[in-house]
């Protein structure tokens, strides 16, 4: 079945820009994005599958009024197959996370009207909870987990008047929780299950439907992304243990955690952005379509087509480092990104700038193991940092800021501010 999908943007409304196919080369993760600032979620990254005709987004605030005879069913008991209810999901390939959302069902009134929480694979392969209006008496509280076709459903009855639930979507690498709560602080577990096609990159996120004919308006708010809340089972191997014996090496990089740094997948994909970083410091300072296209496809996220990074720069592997609008970087601008490196809208950065992520143990011993770790660098909007500054792993520098020449950040630096020094240090507010 063809599906369309759109980008929500926020502006007085919604914006909405077709996205049928989304190539590896601009996949934004949303969980990775939401972690980074501190669990929210960015709108921008949803996409609808079967967008409805009518929804509403006022700040972090969505409405979708249902349409008649939309739902999300395969098979089994009822034997026929609906797949045609709206989904707005994000994606990912964090292995441990959850993702918390309150829906608001007030204005449901026929039988299973119902919207609540999701995880869309593909029409024979997802994963549901929520609400069902039964009728004046109760409704249902249930979840239902459909693997290669066949829809397993369980319910609960609860009392009518219960207009409101939380819902929170846990991911334990191929393993997956539902819970629901009534107030957001205390949640209580309805599904735990396996899903067999969820193993690397994943969709999730919120639906609404009414497989009658009816209609009713639902509305979610409070989305966030939060560690894995879903905890290991007594007796289970630990964490780390876990997630390490499972992971490749790149992996555990972005995720954090300690890796190899001379892993073999690591070291070629070194290889091939050297080869781009040699390709891009030897175009024409001319060629501006040249530098443009060469910048697109090495890093993770250009916000527009005014970025200029002048040659000569170096990075490391380019997908991790995300720009803002109107980007500015001079000669000899190098990123070492084994973590995330965002930076935000109108930022300029001096010749001869530093940005590291990556880090090394202090031990000897440890550190000739080549194993190492890598902690994410944030920088905000209408940042100037001076020439030749160094910026070192884990730093976030906030809105309106300015470094001076030569310091040495080694510390978080807060919004409108000038800061400058070795270690760098806040000189005055602005």
């Amino acid at each position: 079945m063809k599906r369309s999908t759109a980008f929500i943007g926020t502006y007085l409304g919604l914006v909405l820009a077709s996205c049928t196919n989304t190539s590896e080369s601009s996949f934004i993760d949303g969980v990775t994005d939401a972690l980074s600032n501190e669990g929210k979620v960015n709108i921008e990254l949803l996409e609808w599958t079967r967008e409805p005709q009518n929804f509403n987004l006022n700040g972090d605030t969505l409405t979708i009024t249902t349409a008649p005879h939309t739902d999300l069913w395969q098979r089994t008991y009822y034997h026929f197959r609906n797949d045609n209810a709206p989904v707005l999901q994000m994606k990912t390939k964090e292995k441990y996370f959850s993702f918390v959302v309150k829906t608001d069902f007030t204005q449901s009134h026929h039988r299973f009207d119902q919207c609540g929480i999701v995880m869309y694979l593909d029409s024979d392969n997802w994963l549901k909870g929520s609400v069902e209006y039964e009728n004046e008496l109760f409704q249902h509280l249930g979840s239902v987990a459909t693997n290669n076709g066949y829809s397993d459903w369980a319910t609960t009855a609860i009392p009518a008047d219960v207009k409101t639930m939380w819902y929170r979507f846990s991911r334990r690498a191929d393993d997956y929780c539902i819970e629901c709560s009534s107030d957001g602080m205390t949640f209580s577990q309805m599904r735990i299950c396996h899903m067999h096609k969820g193993v690397e990159e994943i969709s999730f996120g919120i639906y609404a439907c009414s497989p009658e004919d009816s209609s009713f308006t639902a509305v979610f708010t409070d989305m966030k992304i939060t560690e894995c809340m879903w905890k290991a089972h007594d007796g289970q191997q630990p964490d780390a243990e876990l997630i390490s014996s499972i992971m490749t090496e790149k992996e555990k990089m972005l995720s954090g955690m300690t890796y190899s740094a001379v892993d073999t997948q690591l070291l070629e994909e070194l290889n091939a952005v050297k080869g781009v970083i040699h390709r891009y410091n030897n175009l024409s300072p001319n060629d501006n379509a040249g530098r443009l296209e060469t910048l697109k496809g090495l890093l993770g996220h250009i916000a527009d087509d005014e970025i200029i990074i002048n040659q000569p720069f170096y990075c490391d592997y380019g997908k991790q480092i995300s720009v803002g609008r109107r980007f500015f970087a001079n000669f000899h601008f190098t990123v070492l990104d084994e973590a995330k490196v965002s930076i935000g809208d109108d930022c300029f950065i001096g010749p001869n700038v530093s940005i590291y992520t990556a880090c090394h143990s202090t031990d000897p011993i440890e550190r000739n193991t080549r194993r190492e770790w890598a902690e994410p660098v944030t920088i905000g909007n209408s940042v100037w940092i001076g020439g030749s500054v160094t910026i070192l792993p884990g730093v976030t520098i906030g809105d309106n800021v300015t470094i001076g020449a030569g310091s040495v950040v080694t510390k978080d630096i807060p919004s409108n501010v000038v800061a400058a020094g070795n270690p760098c240090r806040v000189i005055k507010e602005i």
